[in-house]
């Protein structure tokens, strides 16, 4: 499992610092730049601390942390 999330953290960065050039030469009405103007760096930030913080007490499956940590992720979907 961490290598998914080290990998899914990678492709996240390189969409964020990505050539925005490439993406402001498409169409307006391309899906990929429609998705692109919904993701806000921000709330990405907020939901990595969230999720890192000591309070939650390690997020080993079944424990309460994992239970908190997962009800949060489903509440944002």
């Amino acid at each position: 499992m961490k290598g998914l999330w080290v990998g899914g953290t990678a492709l996240l960065v390189l969409l964020l610092l990505g050539d925005r050039a490439a993406f402001t030469a498409r169409a307006a009405d391309d899906p990929a730049v429609q998705a692109m103007s919904y993701i806000r760096p921000e709330a990405i930030r907020a939901d990595r601390r969230f999720l890192a913080d000591d309070l939650l007490e390690g997020r080993g499956a079944g424990t309460r942390g994992h239970e908190i940590g997962t009800s949060r992720t489903h509440s944002h979907s």
